[in-house]
């Protein structure tokens, strides 16, 4: 998805506060290709989801602890809201990460 069409719908879901928070996604069954820990308390990732190949950044402001559960190689659920990065004058989609939770194989 092009990120001003993105940009375009998140708008209408605006504006949030106390009666309309932000929309929360989840998705399931995804793998990290990069982890990062930023100051020792930031999870930053790239993962991708093999159903849909794309691959997705995020980052999980005091998420550190959960890097366990995302480096280990295997799938993981993500919830998060969507938010647009900008850097440089450059403009990316970035998941603002806000749990994740192992994938319990049965």
């Amino acid at each position: 998805m092009k990120i001003p069409r993105l940009k375009r719908i998140l708008k209408q879901f605006e504006p949030h506060g106390p009666g309309n928070m932000k929309p929360v996604f989840l998705s399931k069954n995804v793998y990290s290709t990069d982890v990062r820990l930023l100051k020792e308390t930031h999870l930053k990732l790239a993962m991708v989801q093999p159903e849909y190949d794309v691959t997705l950044s995020g980052i999980g402001f005091n998420q550190g602890e959960k890097i366990d559960v995302v480096a280990t190689g295997i799938p993981f659920d993500v919830v998060y809201t969507l938010e647009i990065n900008r850097w440089n004058n450059k403009e990316t989609l970035q998941l603002n990460i806000k749990d994740v939770r192992e994938v319990v194989l049965s």
